[in-house]
């Protein structure tokens, strides 16, 4: 049975095709199949909301697991509904996705926020290395310049062209260690 509040103006038959009817026809929802022939719903959706972003897609699967919904959602896919529910449940994500509303099957639920929940440890992850990179890059370049200055302080007095050499190097370490004029200043004085 049709739901009165849809027009369906085309149907796909792949995914290459469903991205082509989505630029002729600019819909306001696509329903996406997400196991797609050609090109699958994931590479389809990604496309689509690329050329069309006030366009809205609506995944519709077979199987619910953590990876698929992670694929569509990162996608660009504002619904995510499973083959087999009942079909006004459908309906009613379709017209939410209309009205700018998310929409997750009941039955994706606890995978959604499952993938939810490994993507924010994963971030967390990846900010703790950045800022362990960021901090041993720190003390290496504070290491290099304490050794520069070491270096500096005990050179030979007819060695002066080489000390502006180290003093511009001194001074270029500490830009990237992002130190304030003053402490640059210091660095450089202290270098010659």
């Amino acid at each position: 049975a049709r739901d009165p509040r849809i027009d369906v103006v085309a149907r796909a038959h792949d995914g290459r095709d469903a991205v082509r009817l989505a630029a002729q026809l600019d819909p306001d929802v696509v329903v996406m199949d997400v196991n797609m022939p050609r090109l699958d719903g994931c590479g389809a959706t990604e496309q689509i909301v690329r050329a069309h972003p006030r366009g809205r897609v609506v995944a519709l699967t077979g199987t619910v697991d953590v990876d698929t919904v992670t694929r569509m959602v990162l996608a660009g896919a504002v619904g995510y509904a499973v083959k087999g529910t009942d079909p006004a449940q459908l309906a009613d994500g379709v017209v939410a996705a209309t009205r700018k509303a998310y929409f997750v099957d009941p039955s994706a639920v606890d995978e959604l926020f499952e993938s939810v929940v490994r993507l924010a440890r994963e971030e967390r992850a990846r900010r703790a290395q950045a800022e362990q990179l960021a901090a041993e890059l720190t003390r290496a370049y504070k290491e290099t310049v304490a050794a520069l200055a070491n270096a500096l302080r005990s050179r030979d007095h007819d060695t002066e062209e080489h000390g502006d050499r180290v003093a511009e190097h001194v001074v270029a370490v500490g830009k990237k260690l992002r130190l304030g004029v003053e402490q640059l200043v210091d660095l450089e004085y202290g270098a010659l």
